[in-house]
């Protein structure tokens, strides 16, 4: 790994998870011990100073340096992560979806929980998605004998693009069919009150990260500018206004998306395009490094092997 590096690592819990499809938990253990690691082999950096640092000046640093990212705004980032950070005197940025503060969950985790958990059945929901449209028939005879786990990647990618009020209703309505109560997973969102408390500390900074957290893509210029605004006046108005770095949700972007991110105000903006930051890089489309769940030995073979 080349001194000079800089890599934007990303997170989004840290906790245990018994469902975890998309690979988005890092265990307390391993998200202590990677920090012990990062300390060894660079410097962790706040992002919001990084990016303001000329490109040259951070590639003359004689270590690597790493700035640390959290999507979404579970509440773990507040109960368990800031523990760790303390103890490392490591920053960190969250990146908030305000529309989720203070509900009870996120709509993937109760989607999650209801087709990898419940006694609703494979092809049950599949025949209920493609009655209600929600896929096609030719979709539907792509899954006939596939297990609960292909079937949650396909439903997934057809909810994705669909307005976050419309997803909670399809999720009512395949339960409904299926005859249970969906379910309310144990991972949730911050409340109010608790994002004010995480915004408050040293360590941490907040990031924009839309109102609802859509797929941008698919919503209008005008929509898409509403979340955008929405997300980020919502945080000036709980914890002040100032000047942020903003995440697409689900790191789904485009031309377009990354015209209005840049009309909306902000100078920096973070995908999920799985490399370090390189010499020339567009502000809105800086990449991520998407964190697995590692132990110190396979996380430290992991980031060698990423840089």
């Amino acid at each position: 790994m080349r001194p000079g590096r800089f890599g934007v690592l990303a997170f989004h819990r840290v906790d245990t998870s018994c469902h975890d499809p998309w690979g988005l938990a890092v265990s307390p253990q391993h998200f202590d011990e990677q920090l012990i690691a990062l300390h060894e082999i660079g410097t962790i950096v706040p992002l919001d100073r990084a990016l303001e640092i000329s490109v040259a000046s951070r590639f003359r640093s004689l270590r690597p340096q790493f700035a640390m990212t959290f999507d979404d705004g579970y509440v773990d980032n507040l109960r368990h992560a800031v523990e760790l950070l303390e103890r490392h005197d490591a920053t960190a940025t969250v990146f908030v979806a305000t529309g989720y503060l203070d509900r009870p969950s996120f709509w993937w985790d109760v989607f999650a929980s209801f087709v990898l958990e419940s006694r609703a059945t494979p092809a049950g929901l599949v025949r209920t998605a493609e009655r209600i449209g929600l896929i096609t028939a030719a979709q539907a005879a792509e899954t006939v004998g596939c297990d609960r786990l292909v079937v949650h990647d396909q439903l997934y990618e057809a909810l994705v693009r669909r307005p976050n009020e419309e997803i909670l209703a399809i999720l009512d309505e395949m339960a409904d069919d299926a005859g249970v109560v969906l379910p309310t997973p144990v991972q949730r969102p911050l409340t109010t009150a608790e994002l004010v408390e995480l915004a408050s500390h040293p360590l941490v900074t907040i990031g924009a990260h839309t109102a609802s957290h859509p797929r941008l893509t698919c919503l209008t210029p005008e929509e898409r500018r509403a979340e955008i605004l929405e997300g980020d006046q919502r945080l000036n108005e709980l914890i002040g206004r100032q000047s942020r770095v903003f995440a697409y949700p689900y790191g789904n972007t485009d031309a377009a998306v990354t015209d209005v991110v840049r009309q909306c105000g902000f100078r920096y903006a973070v995908t999920t395009e799985p490399r370090w930051v390189g010499l020339r890089e567009d502000p809105l489309l800086l990449p991520r490094l998407p964190v697995p769940d590692l132990d110190d030995a396979s996380f430290r073979d992991w980031l060698w092997r990423s840089g």
